[in-house]
Parts: structure tokens; C-alpha cells; sequence
């Protein structure tokens, strides 16, 4: 009974909480926690590259295969020496 008594009052803590978030910040809507941020981010680049006219399939498997194709789709550039 003491866990109960200890449980409840939190529980409706955390309900607020997270009502709070989902009404003003809209997070169970947000696509970072799906946890495809990374794959969402890797498909927009594939698909914004304009440098050759390779399908977006064909875009996906020549990434892994090619590492100056990933440089030049996240614009690294080298370190400069200090």
C-alpha cells in the first residue's frame, strides 16, 4: 500500500509533465524520437544530391562503396594545420 501511496502522486507528475511537452513542444510528433534521425538525414542528402543521375536506390548503395562520394555529399573539407 506505501508503494502505491508513493507511485500515484508521481504518475500523475509525470502525466502533467508529459502532456506539458506534447501540447507546447509537440514532441510525440517529432521525428527524432522515432529514432530515424539518422536515416531520415542520410536519405534527405541522397536525395538533394544533384551531382550525378543515379536513382536514389542506386545513390544508397554507392555510399558505402565510395568514400569521396560521402565527402563530397556532407562538404567536409580538410583540416587546416594550426
Amino acid at each position: 500500500m506505501e508503494i502505491l501511496r508513493a507511485v500515484r502522486p508521481h504518475s500523475g507528475i509525470e502525466n502533467g509533465f508529459h502532456r506539458c511537452l506534447d501540447v507546447a513542444f509537440r514532441v510525440d510528433a517529432s521525428a527524432i524520437w522515432l529514432r530515424h534521425a539518422a536515416a531520415n538525414f542520410a536519405l534527405n542528402l541522397l536525395r538533394l544530391d544533384q551531382s550525378n543521375a543515379k536513382s536514389l536506390p542506386k545513390k544508397r548503395k554507392a555510399a558505402p562503396w565510395d568514400f569521396q562520394y560521402v565527402v563530397d555529399l556532407l562538404k567536409l573539407q580538410p583540416l587546416q594545420p594550426i
